[in-house]
């Protein structure tokens, strides 16, 4: 908790030169770690989509959900199904998802679950966060063909959503597991005028410690695209700082169009202390 708190200190330090190109590894130490040369750190690019974001006034997650998540307070097993009967077991679509995310003690979980179509089917492990859901086989299309959603058992909360024919969720929702620290090392944003429209969109990070009841959101960073003028923008370092054990961080995004489609990419360094 002491750590947490000396983080956000430090943000709001790092907020008032959030346009300096901080470097945390350099090119051979990146290189290096995505090769797995080095001891505890471990390299991913990561992808995020909002395929419809509308000028409701509302904020929405960096997600295919189409809202703002809510984060469960009590693991629980998920409840999955697909909007397409072909996403079945044998089918067209979809056979199967792997299912990855984290228990009531943030450590990794996972399985491989059988769809069923639009039939429920329900994992057997409890999550208390999703960390991804992937598409491992399918029928003669090689994708899903609906979208897959899977949904808290008790409290039936939207966790994770696969797009249609994407065949992995992408998602801004990120939680760092147990015994590890995340580095977040650049993020790449972007978006499309839609039907002739340059939509003004805003990205808004935020991160809260995940463990602890009532935790506020913390901004981080924001970020602000006028398709006018440009369609993308990098951010090094967008926090500055190590994100410790069970800190959630999620991407915001508002716009002034309807049917704004947006996307994020992002450069992360795992760095395992157990």
């Amino acid at each position: 908790m002491k750590k947490f708190i000396l983080i956000l200190f430090s943000l709001l330090l790092f907020a008032g030169c959030a346009s300096s190109n901080i470097a945390i590894v350099d090119v051979q130490s990146d290189l290096d770690i995505s090769l797995d040369l080095v001891d505890g750190m471990q390299a991913q690019v990561y992808s995020a989509h909002n395929s419809d974001v509308d000028n409701s006034g509302s904020r929405e997650d960096l997600w295919e959900g189409g809202e703002l998540m809510t984060y469960l307070t009590t693991a629980q097993k998920y409840n999955i199904s697909s909007t397409d009967t072909d996403d079945t077991n044998g089918g067209t679509g979809a056979w199967n998802v792997f299912v990855i995310g984290y228990n009531s003690s943030f450590d990794f979980v996972q399985e491989l679950v059988l769809l069923d179509g639009t039939n429920t089917v329900q994992t057997v492990n409890e999550y208390i966060r999703p960390r991804t859901i992937v598409v491992l086989s399918a029928g003669s299309s090689g994708f899903n063909e609906g979208l897959i959603s899977a949904t808290s058992s008790v409290t039936g909360d939207l966790q994770e959503v696969i797009g249609i024919e994407e065949s992995t969720s992408k998602s801004s929702t990120i939680t760092v597991p147990r015994g590890h620290e995340l580095v977040l090392s650049q993020m790449l944003f972007s978006t499309t005028k839609t039907g002739g429209q340059a939509p003004i969109v805003i990205f808004k990070g935020k991160i809260r410690l995940g463990n602890q009841p009532n935790a506020a959101w913390i901004e981080t960073f924001k970020v602000k695209i006028d398709t006018a003028v440009e369609s993308h923008i990098l951010i090094p370092n967008p926090i500055g700082n190590n994100l410790e054990e069970m800190t959630d961080f999620r991407v915001e995004v508002t716009t002034d169009k309807d049917n704004t489609d947006v996307t994020a990419r992002f450069w992360w360094y795992f760095i395992d202390n157990r």
